[in-house]
């Protein structure tokens, strides 16, 4: 129970009173040097602190003596009006907890029942991916294919031109050209 120097004189006050309430407990009597003793304060600072506190205990002190006992009846009813109030609230509390509860397992329910959606979407959103990137394969090598046969077919409209040309000398016609030409 040492003190502190920054501790203020209401906190010595404190100190003061459970340093009483310790040695009386030990059955000890509180002095002013066995209360210093056991706080660790100086004298100049504990002295009034001790005072304050003796005064406070021996205020409460009186103050329970004052009190008279209650009586019995008295007693009984405030310790009916106790368990009713205790009962009371321990319905309305089982009531609130109950409604909790049941909300929880709604919430619950509702966030299992998203994840199950939200992993069915993604399995969708892979097949759908999966598909989208077979498609763009297919249609590259569709692409491809074109391609290879546009240059086919310009090979072959080439080919079918010389051929027309050469049967056109054969037979001495003008070919389309040597008429585009005129």
């Amino acid at each position: 129970m040492n003190t502190k120097p920054e501790t203020k004189a209401k906190d010595y006050v404190a100190v003061a009173e459970r340093a009483i309430l310790h040695l009386e407990a030990e059955g000890a009597k509180p002095t002013v040097a066995e209360i210093i003793r056991l706080t660790g304060g100086s004298r100049r600072e504990m002295a009034p602190a001790i005072r304050e506190a003796q005064d406070r205990l021996e205020e409460k002190r009186k103050r329970l003596m004052a009190v008279p006992e209650m009586p019995v009846d008295l007693a009984a009813l405030a310790d009916d009006i106790w368990t009713r109030a205790y009962e009371l609230c321990s319905k309305d509390f089982e009531t609130l907890q109950n409604a909790t509860l049941a909300e929880c397992a709604r919430q619950i329910a509702r966030v299992k029942d998203t994840e199950a959606l939200l992993a069915c979407a993604e399995v969708d959103a892979e097949s759908w991916q999966k598909r989208a990137e077979t498609a763009e394969f297919h249609a590259s090598e569709m692409k491809a294919r074109v391609s290879m046969l546009e240059v086919a077919i310009e090979v072959a409209e080439a080919r079918l031109s010389e051929r027309d040309n050469l049967l056109a000398r054969f037979l001495g016609r003008k070919t389309e050209q040597e008429v585009a030409k005129q």
